[in-house]
């Protein structure tokens, strides 16, 4: 039963996420993209602060714990939406999934390299299945000629998979221990406060760029869902399965960001894009199964790691 209620978070974290692209997508269509990131990070932070103290759960932890915090808060939130953020302006938003879809091989590699995940033949296989789902994908569009702007956008999209898997990875070798909401919020100022400074000299106040009502209600949406709920399910996530099966989830995404994308902003799909989609799904599966049958079993957390409490 433990092990089906992991599943099923997955799954439900899994389909949340999927919508995060799509609101990026439309919150920097008309707002600065420094500006919306660190945005949404403010107002996630309004909300888990409160919720943290209330818990006793905002005391600074111990230095090696807060150095920890920073270099995977400036990692996943500073320099990742940076990238996600700034190459959204110019990629589709099921493009800018499709390539995050790379962070469960570059989780696998580093996170073997830190001595946190076994890198079996079976993951290994499904890993390089999904990633060529993700090419049959992606691949009509990577051979059309593009702008200096769409090439830049997609060197910038690729450094934030290496940013969310070095991340996630820090946070597995290291931080297993501390409760979700404790990992969330110092990551959050971690990451956000540079994000802000950044915006703020480049782009300006937030008070003096355009908002959409669109734009407004998009960042809000990456706000709570996103960021309060999703993060927190990925952690919760984290303590209990490998972090290359976590990492999957940007493969699963894929194909419902696609879908996504193609029903709200009218982004095209085509037959290269399903017969992805359904090379990718079979590539979730047997990451499924390898995971059940690794040592660090999904349901089972992690040696050391500690509940935490929150249900």
């Amino acid at each position: 039963m433990t092990a089906l209620r992991v599943w099923t978070v997955w799954t439900a974290t899994c389909v949340l996420w999927s919508t995060v692209w799509l609101a990026i997508k439309i919150g920097v269509s008309s707002t600065p993209p420094l500006t919306v990131a660190w945005v949404r990070l403010a107002i996630a932070l309004a909300v888990l602060v409160p919720v943290a103290a209330a818990r006793s759960q905002l005391r600074p932890p111990s230095l090696t714990n807060l150095r920890m915090l920073a270099v995977s808060g400036l990692l996943l939130l500073g320099l990742n939406y940076a990238c996600v953020f700034w190459a959204s302006q110019y990629l589709p938003s099921a493009l800018v999934a499709v390539i995050q879809s790379a962070t469960p091989v570059a989780g696998m590699l580093l996170g073997t390299a830190w001595g946190v995940e076994r890198a079996t033949r079976e993951k290994t296989v499904a890993l390089l299945i999904g990633m060529a789902g993700v090419g049959v994908i992606c691949a009509p569009r990577l051979s059309a000629q593009e702008s200096p702007h769409v090439v830049l956008a997609f060197v910038a999209a690729l450094l934030s998979v290496l940013c969310v898997a070095a991340g996630y990875v820090f946070v597995k070798a290291s931080g297993h221990h501390l409760s979700p909401t404790t990992v969330i919020t110092w990551q959050m100022i971690a990451g956000g406060v540079p994000l802000a400074i950044a915006a703020l000299v480049l782009e300006g106040s937030p008070f003096a760029v355009p908002w959409t009502r669109s734009a407004l209600a998009a960042t809000v949406y990456l706000a709570l869902a996103g960021s309060v709920c999703a993060f927190w399910l990925n952690y919760w996530l984290l303590q209990r399965m490998p972090a290359s099966a976590l990492l999957l989830m940007g493969v699963v995404e894929t194909p419902l960001a696609a879908m996504l994308g193609r029903i709200v902003l009218g982004e095209r799909l085509g037959g290269w894009t399903w017969a992805g989609t359904m090379i990718v799904l079979a590539a979730t599966g047997m990451m499924i199964r390898a995971s059940r049958r690794s040592n660090k079993k999904p349901g089972t957390p992690c040696p050391g790691a500690e509940s935490s409490g929150l249900v």
